[in-house]
C-alpha cells in the first residue's frame, strides 16, 4: 500500500488549483453522505458539472491529503 501511495505522489504534482470535482465531493461529505467518504464517493459523478470526470480513488486521496481534507 506504500508504495502505491508513493506512486501515485510521483503522479500528480501539487498544485493550488482545487480540482473540479473536489467542491461537489465535499459538499457531499459534509451533507447527504453524513461524514461516509465512501457514500460521497459513489454519489459524485451525478453532482460533477457536465464533461468532467472522476478522478482514480488514489488520485483523489493524494488531493484530499494536499488539501488537509482527509
Amino acid at each position: 500500500m506504500r508504495n502505491l501511495a508513493l506512486q501515485t505522489r510521483a503522479k500528480i504534482q501539487r498544485s493550488n488549483v482545487t480540482p473540479v470535482w473536489l467542491l461537489p465531493f465535499w459538499r457531499l461529505v459534509k451533507g447527504e453522505a453524513r461524514g461516509d467518504y465512501a457514500k460521497a464517493w459513489a454519489a459524485l459523478p451525478g453532482h460533477m458539472p457536465s464533461g468532467t470526470t472522476r478522478p482514480s480513488i488514489e488520485e483523489a486521496a493524494v488531493i484530499l491529503v494536499d488539501h488537509n481534507l482527509s
